[in-house]
């Protein structure tokens, strides 16, 4: 159910740092938090923001991307943008493991016409791992690994500077 993902989550830990077999490094991108959003209409929206840099550092402004979201099938969220600079860019985020309230990993692959892309983030109700629980990371590590991804080489971010 999109409810039990709505609300404020920030993204902790990436797959798609910018190194092979992830080029892009989309998962690494600073202050990157996604805020699902029941709208008036009934239509759930992804609110993402974050911004251009590397290693917690911005180098511009934050920005703002809108996605339609819904759930077709359970734990798979579907993300269509409504301001994709090339039209489609559709994503499917796999919810494949939630083993507390506060913290989630999921997976994901997205497709626009001239390209297909991938990776995975970590995202918490916390701005940081600091809190999170040795149960989660373990939990984490385990499924993560059943993926071929080691949580050594996923990017951490700290969001603890960003604006909300």
């Amino acid at each position: 159910r999109m409810e039990d993902i709505e609300g404020d989550w920030w993204v902790l830990r990436g797959v798609n740092c910018g190194e092979r077999p992830y080029p892009g490094g989309y998962d690494w991108y600073p202050c990157q938090h996604e805020r699902f959003i029941k709208s008036p209409s009934g239509q759930w929206i992804n609110n993402v923001t974050y911004c251009g840099g590397q290693h917690d550092k911005c180098t511009t402004d934050i920005i703002v991307t809108i996605a339609n979201v819904s759930m077709p099938h359970p734990g798979v969220v579907n993300h269509v943008y409504t301001d994709a600079p090339l039209d489609p860019q559709v994503e499917d985020w796999r919810l494949v493991s939630m083993p507390h309230p506060d913290y989630a990993l999921m997976l994901w692959c997205g497709k626009l016409p001239v390209l297909d892309y991938a990776g995975g983030i970590v995202i918490s109700k916390h701005r940081n791992d600091k809190k999170m629980p040795k149960s989660v990371e373990k939990e984490f590590r385990k499924v993560l690994s059943k993926h071929n991804i080691e949580w050594e080489k996923m990017c951490p971010s700290d969001n603890d500077h960003c604006p909300v």
